[in-house]
């Protein structure tokens, strides 16, 4: 799919949008995390859901009419509507979406990965900054570690666990389970410790698809903090958790029985209390992350996740590719 205009075409341009306006949203594809991105962009009070783009017709046509929003497969339509989009698409789709909504003069949220390749990342990055663009990311999962008070610990742990498991869903296999899935942990590792990585061994396994279903990793960061990370999206029952090794103790964090464990001194919020279902970052990330994008938009304001960090994470999970051995 590619969004590149035709002759003769006009755009909007960051400088013509009012902010007191409502914001003229759309999103390009109709798929599961497509979908979501829509109806935050319906409910939001500073934005109207105009339409959805998708080559895939009977299931745009469905999304559409149930979120009541324009179908339309013509993307020169779909430009002429919106000052904003969602790209939630492939991941190798991403970069050339991505790019020529970036020149069109619109605004973009655009889901992990960023891009699949670090240069194709900076030139989104460059573009977005030449324009005077908000280009977010959409690692939402970083504003609900955030809020636990993990990012802002005066230690950093020598030592991190990471899984993230899942059964298949034949979503998002255009690219392995590193940059499917691990990509979002590494974004909230690094936004924990930012020393630079060293070291990096990895294995996987490819099963249901051309590319590694399931990913093992090790990492050293250069302050000597040890990454061990895995990410599967083939396994029986789905596990998602996080241990945080510190001299003091341990931070753990399961997110699928919804606890946490802490044998330290440093306080931390409590994800899965009462409070949390009311709570606007920890009841729905990914509507607290569109309301951001739209404030960023609205304010002239940088997004609260940088498109930088994005490329970072990617630049992590490249470096896993490259070394990785498949078994």
């Amino acid at each position: 799919m590619s969004l590149t205009s035709g002759a003769g075409h006009q755009h909007t341009t960051p400088e013509s949008f009012r902010s007191q306006d409502p914001i003229r949203a759309g999103v390009v594809g109709a798929g599961y995390f497509g979908r979501f991105h829509a109806q935050k962009y319906r409910d939001h009070e500073h934005s109207v859901l105009m339409a959805i783009v998708d080559t895939r017709a009977e299931q745009l046509v469905d999304v559409a009419a149930e979120l009541h929003a324009q179908a339309l497969c013509d993307v020169q339509c779909f430009l002429d509507r919106i000052d904003v989009a969602t790209v939630a698409t492939p991941a190798t789709t991403h970069f050339e979406l991505v790019r020529d909504l970036l020149e069109a003069g619109k605004h973009v949220l655009v889901e992990k990965p960023i891009a699949t390749t670090v240069e194709d990342a900076q030139t989104l990055i460059d573009l977005a900054n030449r324009r005077g663009l908000v280009l977010q990311t959409g690692h939402q999962e970083r504003f609900v570690m955030s809020r636990t008070g993990l990012l802002d610990l005066p230690v950093k742990p020598n030592r991190i666990v990471s899984k993230r498991h899942g059964p298949f869903t034949g979503r998002n296999v255009d690219c392995c389970a590193a940059l499917d899935l691990m990509v979002h942990d590494f974004d909230m590792i690094h936004a924990m410790n930012e020393a630079p990585v060293g070291s990096v061994k990895a294995s996987g396994r490819a099963v249901k698809t051309p590319h590694a279903d399931e990913v093992l990793a090790t990492l050293e960061l250069e302050d000597g903090c040890v990454i061990e990370i895995s990410a599967s999206r083939i396994a029986e029952n789905r596990e998602r958790s996080m241990l945080l090794t510190f001299d003091e103790g341990e931070i753990e964090i399961d997110f699928v029985n919804r606890s946490i464990r802490n044998t330290t001194d440093h306080q931390l919020s409590d994800l899965f209390d009462e409070s949390s279902k009311t709570d606007p970052v920890l009841g729905d990330p990914l509507g607290y992350g569109v309301d951001r994008f739209l404030n960023s938009v609205r304010q002239g304001e940088a997004p609260l996740i940088r498109p930088e960090e994005a490329r970072r994470a990617l630049e992590t999970v490249l470096a896993v590719s490259d070394v990785m051995v498949l078994n």
